[in-house]
C-alpha cells in the first residue's frame, strides 16, 4: 500500500496544480487495481493527504498545497514542449491548434519512419531470395558445364581428368560468383 500511496503522490505532484480523477491515476498507474486504488484515496483522503473534491458527476483530488511545487510550464510531445493547460486556465484556441499541429507532425513522423524500416526489411527479404536464385542458378550452371564431356585419352589418369575438368570450369565458377557477389550487393 505503500508503493500505491507514493505513486499516488508522485502523478499529483508531477501534474500540480492540476487535479486527477481516480480515472485518471488508474490510467497513470499500470499495476493499480481500480477497487485498491478507490480504497488508497479514501485513505489518503481521511488522513488529510489530500483532498477529495465532489462535482457534479466526479470527484478528483488534490495536495493540500503546492506551495514550493515546481510547475511545470509545458509537455514534451514528440519532443516539442507545448503549453500544459494548468488548473483554472482557459484553453487558448491557439494552444489547442499546437498540440493538434504538434501530434500530427509526430504521427507523421512515426509513419514514415515505420515506412523506413518496413521498406528496409523488404529489399533485405528480396535480396536474400535473389541471392538464392543466383546461386541456385550457378549451382545448376556448373552442374551442366561440369556434366560436359572431356576429351579422354587411353592413358588418362584420375587427376589428369580432374585438372582438366576443374580448369574447363573454374572461369564459369568465378563469373558465376561475381554475378551472385554483385545481385546481393544490387539488392541488399
Amino acid at each position: 500500500m505503500e508503493k500505491l500511496r507514493n505513486s499516488i503522490l508522485t502523478c499529483l505532484v508531477e501534474r500540480a496544480p492540476n487535479s486527477l480523477t481516480a480515472a485518471n491515476l488508474y490510467g497513470l498507474l499500470d499495476e493499480a487495481d481500480p477497487n485498491v486504488l478507490q480504497k488508497e484515496l479514501d485513505s489518503m483522503s481521511a488522513d488529510k493527504i489530500l483532498i477529495a473534491r465532489t462535482h457534479a458527476r466526479t470527484m478528483d483530488y488534490v495536495l493540500p498545497s503546492y506551495d514550493k511545487l515546481p510547475i511545470r510550464e509545458y509537455v514534451s510531445v514528440g519532443g516539442v514542449k507545448v503549453p500544459r493547460l494548468i488548473a483554472q486556465d482557459t484553453a487558448r484556441p491557439e494552444e489547442l491548434n499546437i498540440y493538434f499541429e504538434v501530434l500530427a507532425r509526430r504521427m507523421l513522423q512515426i509513419e514514415t519512419e515505420a515506412e523506413q524500416k518496413s521498406d528496409e526489411k523488404l529489399k533485405a527479404y528480396w535480396a536474400n531470395i535473389v541471392t538464392l536464385f543466383g546461386a541456385f542458378i550457378g549451382v545448376f550452371a556448373l552442374i551442366t558445364g561440369f556434366l560436359k564431356t572431356v576429351p579422354f585419352e587411353a592413358g588418362s589418369t584420375f587427376w589428369s581428368v580432374l585438372i582438366l575438368s576443374t580448369a574447363q570450369v573454374i572461369p564459369l565458377a568465378v563469373i558465376l560468383g561475381a554475378f551472385v557477389w554483385l545481385l546481393r550487393v544490387l539488392f541488399k
